[in-house]
């Protein structure tokens, strides 16, 4: 068993970013999800004391259930090209919706019975990259569910997955970069998008360039790789091919704490600093979670 593991990452089956336009965000615990955009929704999405509540330029979207907008956990969110969005939830859901929150689109995962995807992103062709964490791969698939290709399998190989939980896409260089934990295999796997294997990084540890529990991973616009080392309490930096650049956070609440940081994302305009006063940089355009 990981030694690492940490009672807010239970990842037991549920019973029952784009640029100038959209940075969203999914807690694990959340049953609704909080959109900054670049301009006020022509519709709010949720009451009117509620809106009220909120700076102008958040919109609430979904709320706890089993239809079409509604969620049961929300666990990963990526955004398209074109301003709408996809999140994934502990349901096994996968649902689109548009720029302004509106649902598109929803499908199951046909493999659920011994857990739920977390991490997700989208391609460059307009299909989507899906985590299938409990099943040991990485699925491509297109808006409508459909499975177009598998990457990997079980194991803790090269091009296998132990718990692959977040992934993201280096679009200037055709990569994909896949973050995985358990049994002992904490590392990054990086991938062609044909998915041909190239290389891995980071092992389990505390060390620099270690891992404990790797669960958001994302690029900035040069290339960089950031990943999200919940259980070191920790933010590290890699350039494309993996070498270690820079760590930096420690556990604790203060200025430059961090307890467990779940994921991390980057946006090309800065949204409200002051909804986000210790984990919003402007300067680097970074929010962890």
């Amino acid at each position: 068993m990981n030694q690492y593991r940490h009672p807010i990452f239970n990842d037991r089956p549920h019973g029952k970013a784009l640029p100038l336009l959209l940075l969203a965000m999914a807690l694990v615990l959340a049953t609704a999800l909080v959109l900054a955009v670049g301009i006020s929704p022509a519709k709010p999405a949720v009451g009117p004391a509620a809106q009220e509540s909120m700076p102008m330029s958040w919109q609430m979207v979904g709320s706890q259930g089993d239809s079409p907008g509604e969620f049961q956990q929300p666990r990963g969110i990526t955004g398209m090209s074109d301003g709408s969005f996809v999140v994934v939830d502990r349901a096994a859901r996968v649902q689109h919706f548009s720029a302004d929150g509106r649902s598109l689109g929803i499908w199951s995962m046909k493999d659920h019975a011994l857990g739920n995807p977390k991490g997700l992103c989208a391609m460059p062709d307009g299909n989507l990259l899906v985590c299938d964490t409990h099943y040991g791969r990485v699925l491509v698939m297109s808006m409508t569910g459909q499975i177009i290709k598998q990457w990997g399998g079980p194991g803790t190989g090269s091009a296998e997955f132990t718990h692959p939980l977040s992934c993201c896409i280096n679009k200037k260089l055709g990569l994909a970069y896949i973050v995985e934990y358990h049994a002992h295999n904490d590392r990054v796997q990086i991938f062609k998008l044909d998915g041909t294997f190239m290389k891995a990084f980071g092992s389990e540890g505390s060390e620099p360039g270690q891992f404990a529990r790797p669960s958001g991973i994302t690029v900035d616009r040069d290339g960089n790789v950031y990943v999200a080392d919940a259980c070191n309490h920790r933010i590290q930096k890699f350039d494309s091919d993996g070498t270690l650049l820079q760590v930096f956070g420690k556990m604790g609440t203060g200025e430059g704490g961090l307890r467990y940081p779940y994921d991390i994302a980057f946006g090309e305009e800065p949204v409200d600093a002051k909804a986000f006063p210790a984990q919003w940089d402007p300067k680097l355009g970074i929010h962890v979670t």
